[in-house]
């Protein structure tokens, strides 16, 4: 069975993907930005939880995931990618698939693909948004 194309470029999926795989590397730092000990505390607990993934699994990842964005049935599958405190769907199973841990995800970080206006807006702990595509020269 063909694998339908949905309207990601895939030079965005790509990029897109490339940007998640640099997060799931095992050295993510987990902040809520809550502001208080509880908080501190429960970021440092998972911090434990990072795994490195093993050799060629990032690879694999960042294959996997640029797939399923480029044919994603559903928009809201790709359209924001997110890791509340644990990674959406289409993270998760794309880790899984790749041998990648779920806990290597930064809490609190986020993703917009936006292929009408050509790019994508990402931001890391609730930190401010910035554009990783088309890249800034």
């Amino acid at each position: 069975m063909e694998k339908i194309r949905n309207e990601v470029p895939e030079a965005m999926a790509r990029a897109a993907a490339h940007w998640w795989a640099e997060r799931a590397d095992g050295t993510a730092h987990h902040n809520n930005r809550g502001g208080d000990l509880a908080s501190a505390f429960a970021g440092i607990l998972a911090d434990t939880m990072n795994e490195p993934p093993k050799v060629g699994a990032l690879e694999r990842f960042e294959e996997i995931l640029a797939e399923k964005i480029m044919t994603a049935k559903y928009r809201m599958m790709w359209q924001s990618i997110w890791v509340d405190y644990g990674p959406d769907r289409i993270l998760a199973e794309a880790a899984e698939e790749a041998g990648i841990s779920c806990n290597n995800f930064p809490w609190k970080t986020g993703m917009h693909i936006d292929p009408e206006k050509g790019e994508i807006l990402v931001r890391i702990s609730l930190g401010p948004w910035e554009k990783i595509y088309p890249e800034v020269q």
